[in-house]
């Protein structure tokens, strides 16, 4: 039995690389981010309305503990997509149900189950910069950037614009010395912007990064300086199916019967054989407690014509 048991257990195991028997994904969501849902081939959306963390505070009269997390949930709206998956086209959304998803409180769908497992606070979304000039302090408008796309260009009117030549969300140097990003998270954001005026209108170049401003190519008339900044939370979802669990556990279950079978129950097989000369031969076999079977042949041949068998074992020893 154990054995059919492992082999059912494995076949389980193995049909968990097919595909739509198993998924274990991670979905992040921004506050206000409608995104698909992994392995639902583009029928399931999700959309995150607010992510919300509470810790403990003096309210709640604990003497330890102020300050760690008391509850962190997203709230969130299951779709289903009616129309026909077409890539590139934005897709019509019809809601199934709205949850607040927390920490073993999981969105439960399809066999598909959304856990809350992480999460990030205050996520750098959109920064403002002003063009300014140097000596007057002038300010000649605001560019917004949004840190997901940004745009090219802006436009300031009046013969006054700025491009962004390099975007870097989550800057440093590498070993050359080149600035380069991570990633593609607005963890670190940094800029190389090109300032268009009519007093250079062939542009000024500057790189602008978090509490730092430089002027590559000398010194400029225009700096772009920073005005404002907005941030946003994101929710980590871990996104699970499993449509083999059911074939483990049936051989799982299987297994560890074989096993307490084979460690706790006597195997035992007693042959009778008369042969042509009409000596009767018996053997027996057991998988423990040898001792034990002998005191039961004992007891078989006990009161009969047939002599008690001898142990050839111990007429070896």
């Amino acid at each position: 039995m154990n054995h059919i048991g492992l082999i059912i257990f494995l076949i389980g195991a193995m049909l968990r690389f097919f595909p739509g028997m198993y998924i274990d994904d991670v979905l992040w969501l921004r506050d206000g981010e409608t995104k698909v849902i992994p392995g639902t081939d583009g029928k399931y959306y999700l959309e995150n309305k607010q992510f919300i963390k509470e810790v403990y505070d003096e309210e709640d009269n604990f003497t330890v503990g102020m300050g760690m997390a008391k509850n962190f949930q997203a709230d969130v709206v299951l779709y289903e997509r009616v129309d026909k998956v077409v890539p590139g086209t934005k897709p019509e959304l019809k809601m199934i149900k709205e949850q607040e998803v927390r920490v073993n409180e999981p969105l439960k769908f399809e066999g598909f189950a959304l856990y809350q497992t992480n999460y990030k606070l205050n996520e750098f979304y959109e920064m403002t910069f002003k063009l300014v000039e140097k000596n007057t302090k002038k300010d000649y408008g605001s560019v917004v950037i949004n840190l997901e796309n940004p745009e090219k260009s802006y436009d300031l009117g009046n013969g006054y614009k700025v491009e962004i030549m390099s975007y870097f969300p989550n800057f440093y140097f590498d070993e050359e010395g080149n600035p380069n990003t991570r990633n593609r998270l607005p963890d670190n954001p940094a800029f190389i912007f090109k300032m268009f005026s009519p007093e250079v209108p062939d542009g000024e170049v500057s790189f602008v990064g978090i509490q730092s401003n430089a002027e590559p190519f000398g010194e400029n008339k225009f700096r772009m300086a920073f005005k404002d900044l907005k941030t946003r939370n994101a929710t980590g979802l871990t996104v699970r199916l499993d449509r083999t669990i059911g074939v483990i556990i049936a051989g799982g279950i299987l297994f560890m019967l074989g096993v307490i079978q084979g460690m706790y129950w006597n195997h035992r097989r007693i042959w009778i054989q008369r042969n042509e000369k009409g000596i009767i031969m018996v053997a027996a076999h057991t998988n423990k407690n040898w001792y034990g079977l002998k005191r039961e042949i004992e007891t078989m041949f006990k009161g009969t014509v047939l002599p008690i068998p001898n142990d050839n074992l111990e007429n070896v020893k």
